[in-house]
């Protein structure tokens, strides 16, 4: 069958017989095209570079009713080339394809090219075959006909194939602010422009910075580039197709301002088209998006080639009269398409994270923003979470750098200060303050609490117990807290965190942390660092921990991403996680309960429900006996609270009788040794257990009250309120005094 190739294939392309063809790709696909059903072969073509040409019918799965005019039979051809360095560019055979979404822009208008594939060609070899490749290209014309195939986030405008530069712009881009462009990399070619407001101090790796020269059309509905201009004078009949001479209108202009301004006319040029969207309503402007052109003038060669001014000893002036440009001069000066960056915000951090603005828009306070707080700190910033304050009095020290998200210019300023600073330049906002001050004894307690007013949360990442115990009582500032910390061998990550409503507050928490330790066999070694200790300098204070940075970074990620979890709930939470040796995650996690709380003598005693409902089963599964048993909890002297939180059950060696008890003492003693060990001390024995018959008094026995005696000789050798419970049918009793 005879084919007609369009220019300007027809000139370089002759006709050869199937069998001639001799590429891989090409040979597979006249293959796939002889065997499959609704598309067929129709002719080979070859050039003298080697490239061949493959014409072909296929029938697209359409509907009745189109809304692009792609027909119920396509005629397209294919071109491969030699060396397969470039994916296989399919073109419309027919000149009144329509133009649509997802074509390619070429330095000719005709044929068209469909843009198949948003992957680089290098990702999709690996797969690439005849028979997917067709399909897509039915896809593409199936979903092109019904105009399903564009995406809201992508460009209206076609793919530019040939880009010889990219220009980054800042995030906070308009046309009236001045703009700095610099070259800040070559590689392959390729050159990347990025842009500031400010003038930077530039290092003078490459011949040129450059300027840019602003251009906004008029609002457009549809496409404006139908060809990729390749001259000065391709770009003017583009943007005279849509209204107004550029180069008179808006070159010449600006140029003449750098008449007088020597040090910009060896700046190269870039043009930098905005064109803003219409929406559906046809009216409102719902985006602008942008494209640009670098020029091979500079701006002095730029004024004399558009008959601006003119150049005579050395110097350049305007001419007198004026003179409009010449064609033939415009056709000279080339232009080359570049690809346009808008800079980095806390929007498209979020976006590139998938997250909802409603999780991000959360303002946070973190106190500590050592190792862990920094690394934690860094990735939700990376997420989008930009609304922070940052507590912490420490500076950054050179041994920091073996774990701190900061870098090494840094040394000897303020931690909070400087992480503050990255997250604002980072993500564009303001909204990032860094405190360097003392949570516990701060200089300036008003400003302290002025910027962590509103928080919806307070990280405590300061690995102090005193800051999270303070962070339960204090009521100055709103919002939950949530304390995170590091075993001190650095390998287990804790989170303790309350529920929304702060029914549970950071220090009940912390003493159920401690029972869950305990009672968990995952954490023998949990408090246990066999790593030595390293002093860098002579301080007595002067030492740190040694902790592997992949672990660190390891944990960070996790602790973030609990973070985040646990603000889209409302419950609290309690969690351990144990990186183990083999690089695998061992999790025990528990919801907080809610204590009960009573005023005995001046000291506070706080019974969580769940050791109630566990005491008055074990009373009730020994019944009609009593029964009892060792009390474990957490002492906080300084509050003068004591958190009941676990228990031993009865020795075996225990006599239990319908009217007494006398607890013994088989394995006891080894198990609370292990519990200390276990808990750092942080779970101590607090006192005594025991039930009472059903419909009997809580009232304390004879025996009772010889048994709180011991107690108290016990307890008060090492500082402890003595503490008995009498546990009845309903109800417990608490005792701390039996005068």
């Amino acid at each position: 069958m005879k084919v007609d190739l369009p220019e300007p294939f027809s000139r370089n392309f002759a006709s050869i017989e199937p069998t001639d063809l001799s590429l891989e790709k090409s040979v597979d696909f006249h293959k796939t095209l002889e065997i499959i059903d609704f598309s067929k072969f129709i002719a080979a073509f070859k050039d003298g570079e080697g490239r061949e040409l493959i014409v072909f019918e296929t029938q697209p799965e359409i509907s009745q009713q189109t809304k692009n005019d792609i027909r119920f039979k396509e005629q397209l051809f294919v071109v491969f080339t030699k060396d397969d360095q470039y994916i296989p560019s399919v073109f419309s055979l027919r000149m009144d394809f329509p133009l649509v979404a997802h074509l390619n822009a070429l330095p000719f208008e005709l044929p068209r090219c469909l843009c198949l594939y948003e992957e680089p060609y290098e990702e999709l070899k690996s797969r690439w075959r005849g028979i997917t490749f067709i399909e897509r290209i039915r896809e593409w014309l199936s979903l092109t006909a019904a105009d399903e195939l564009h995406q809201d986030d992508q460009p209206i405008e076609p793919f530019i194939v040939e880009i010889e530069a990219r220009l980054i712009l800042p995030e906070d881009y308009t046309p009236e602010k001045e703009l700095y462009v610099y070259a800040t990399n070559d590689f392959e070619k390729l050159i990347t422009l990025t842009s500031y407001h400010m003038p930077q101090s530039r290092p003078g790796k490459f011949e040129n910075d450059f300027v840019i020269i602003d251009f906004e059309t008029k609002p457009q509905a549809g496409q404006i580039i139908r060809k990729a201009p390749t001259t000065l004078l391709d770009l003017e009949k583009m943007l005279n197709d849509i209204g107004g001479s550029f180069i008179e209108t808006i070159l010449k202009p600006r140029l003449e301002t750098y008449l007088d301004q020597p040090e910009y006319h060896h700046h190269k040029l870039v043009v930098l088209i905005g064109i803003p969207r219409i929406g559906n309503d046809g009216e409102s402007i719902v985006k602008t998006e942008r494209i640009g052109f670098m020029l091979n003038r500079s701006v002095k060669e730029a004024i004399v080639d558009i008959n601006l001014g003119a150049e005579y000893e050395g110097s350049i002036g305007k001419l007198i009269p004026e003179e409009p440009y010449s064609a033939d001069l415009a056709e000279s000066i080339i232009v080359a398409a570049v690809s346009v960056y808008s800079g980095f915000n806390s929007e498209k951090a979020r976006i590139f994270n998938g997250l909802n603005i409603e999780e991000v828009d959360n303002k946070l306070t973190l106190i500590g923003s050592g190792a862990l707080g920094s690394q934690v700190f860094m990735n939700l910033t990376r997420m989008g979470f930009s609304n922070w304050t940052i507590i912490d009095d420490d500076i950054l020290m050179p041994h920091n750098l073996a774990r701190h998200s900061l870098h090494s210019f840094n040394i000897g300023e303020s931690k909070s200060v400087n992480l503050a600073f990255v997250a604002n330049t980072l993500l564009n906002s303001k909204n990032a303050v860094g405190l360097q001050d003392n949570y516990l004894k701060p200089i300036n307690e008003d400003a302290l609490y002025e910027n962590a007013s509103g928080s919806v949360a307070i990280v405590d990442i300061s690995a102090s117990q005193a800051v999270a115990r303070k962070l339960s009582d204090d009521e100055k500032v709103t919002g939950r807290r949530i304390s995170i910390f590091l075993s001190p061998n650095g390998s287990d990550l804790v989170m303790i965190a309350e529920p929304a409503d702060r029914n549970i507050r950071l220090n009940e928490l912390e003493a159920q942390y401690y029972n869950m330790v305990y009672e968990s066999d995952m954490f023998l070694a949990h408090f246990h660092n066999p790593k030595p200790q390293l002093r860098y300098s002579i301080s007595c204070r002067d030492i740190s921990g040694v902790m592997e940075q992949d672990n660190i970074s390891a944990l960070a990620g996790i602790a973030s991403n609990a973070i985040r979890r646990i603000l889209k709930e409302t419950e609290s939470f309690i969690g351990v996680w144990s990186l183990e040796e083999n690089g695998s995650i061992k999790v025990v996690s528990q919801r907080g309960e809610q204590f009960e709380s009573m005023e005995i003598n001046g000291w506070t005693f706080q019974v969580s429900l769940g050791l109630i409902e566990k005491l008055k089963k074990e009373r009730h599964d020994k019944l009609p006996n009593e029964t009892g048993g060792v009390l474990l909890g957490m002492v906080d002297f300084e509050r003068k609270t004591t958190y009941l939180t676990g228990s031993v059950k009865s020795p075996s060696d225990s006599d239990e009788f319908p009217t007494s008890y006398v607890r013994g003492t088989e394995g006891l003693e080894s198990k609370l040794k292990l519990m200390d060990q276990l808990t750092n001390s942080g779970i101590v024995y607090i006192g005594e257990w025991h039930s009472h018959p059903d419909n009997c008094s809580l009232e304390p026995s004879p025996d009772d009250k010889k048994l709180f005696e011991c107690i108290k000789d016990n307890t008060s050798k090492i500082g402890y309120p003595p503490l008995m419970v009498i546990v009845g049918q309903e109800r417990i009793e608490i005792y701390n005094n039996m005068e």
